[in-house]
């Protein structure tokens, strides 16, 4: 999970156990979110990956995604 410093403790309390990333900035939590994903990695971890954004700023890593994992 990502977000910028004002919602990071709510983002804490409704998910206590994700992975917590913090950024400041218009676009910090997607440019975080982004440059923690290593698409080999997560290919030996996972079997599906599912991104929820409306923005489009994940469109090039989930094609990586996509030819990683298949």
């Amino acid at each position: 999970m990502a977000s910028n410093p004002a919602l990071a403790f709510e983002v804490a309390e409704a998910f206590p156990t994700a992975k917590q990333l913090v950024r400041r900035g218009t676009n910090g939590a997607d440019d975080a979110l982004l440059e923690a994903i290593d698409p080999a990695d997560a290919a030996r971890r996972f079997s599906r990956v599912v991104i929820g954004s409306g923005d489009g700023a994940f469109i090039d890593r989930a094609r990586e995604l996509r030819l990683t994992i298949g």
